[in-house]
């Protein structure tokens, strides 16, 4: 018997069987495609997850790069190969890519290093009859260059150096205290607060000689507190015996004054002259 009409797609199958599939069949279709719609949404979400968790991290990257620099003094650290880099330089240079070190660093340079150190520079150059006007300074470890810009407020041609000082840091560039890359005899006046952070004490030393000009000063600060995670001797103690080594190089010492009302209450401010005569 031929069929018509809406009969005709059914002719293959019994009229049971064909009453049971119009009532299934639209249900299995529709489940199907919500477990397809869900599968898909999973997989789009999950992706979309790690592609944000991939640019948050690559992000970070850039920033820390940034914000801590991987220049040394124009030159790009592709250039530099890793062995050059030793694991002292590495520890010494960590403290800036600590995050919860950096922003620390970056107050305490700017609102309580730069004005004290200002003020107490200013007092110290008094007392000695000196004019710092017009001088040159090298600041040996200044990180972020508080007391460089301290200096400069006074009127002085000051530059830092340290192991890490930051990208676009106007006031320190990247150095060794052991190894000065400067020309000999130009500097008048030296600052540090880091000889607990020299392996070499006496090739320092030397680098300060050879930069320096007769007649030149050196204000040294030796923390006399516990020393941190980064300090390679302890200060405490040593204050004589660094100035029988300056002393024996030609440097006079002035003054030894201990610092209460300053950052590391406590330090000993050193301040020494060299013998006009001294080699």
């Amino acid at each position: 018997m031929p069929f018509s009409g809406k009969n005709r797609i059914f002719r293959r199958f019994p009229i049971s069987q064909v009453s049971r599939r119009s009532r299934i069949d639209p249900i299995a279709e529709y489940f199907d495609h919500f477990i397809t719609m869900l599968n898909f949404r999973q997989t789009k979400f999950l992706l979309t997850y790690i592609c944000v968790i991939l640019a948050c991290i690559l992000t970070a990257n850039v920033e820390i790069e940034r914000i801590c620099g991987t220049h040394r003094s124009g030159e790009d650290v592709q250039n530099v190969s890793i062995s050059q880099i030793s694991e002292y330089e590495r520890q010494q240079g960590s403290k800036l890519y600590d995050r919860r070190w950096f922003d620390r660093i970056i107050r305490i340079d700017q609102n309580i290093i730069q004005p004290q150190l200002r003020k107490r520079f200013k007092q110290v150059f008094k007392e000695n009859s000196f004019y710092v006007e017009g001088k040159s300074v090298l600041c040996v470890g200044a990180r972020r260059g508080g007391e460089v810009r301290a200096f400069q407020d006074l009127g002085a041609l000051a530059i830092g150096i340290d192991f890490n000082p930051g990208e676009r840091n106007k006031h320190v560039l990247y150095g060794s205290a052991t190894e000065l890359q400067f020309a000999s005899n130009v500097f008048d006046i030296i600052y540090s607060n880091i000889l607990d952070h020299i392996q070499d004490t006496t090739t320092l030393f030397d680098e300060i000689c050879r930069v320096t000009k007769r007649d030149a000063f050196l204000l040294l600060d030796l923390d006399q507190n516990k020393p941190d995670e980064w300090s390679v001797r302890d200060l405490r103690g040593q204050v004589d015996n660094f100035s029988r080594q300056l002393e024996s190089k030609g440097w006079l010492r002035l003054s030894r004054k201990v610092i209460l009302n300053e950052k590391d209450k406590g330090k000993i401010a050193l301040v020494f002259k060299r013998h006009s005569t001294s080699v």
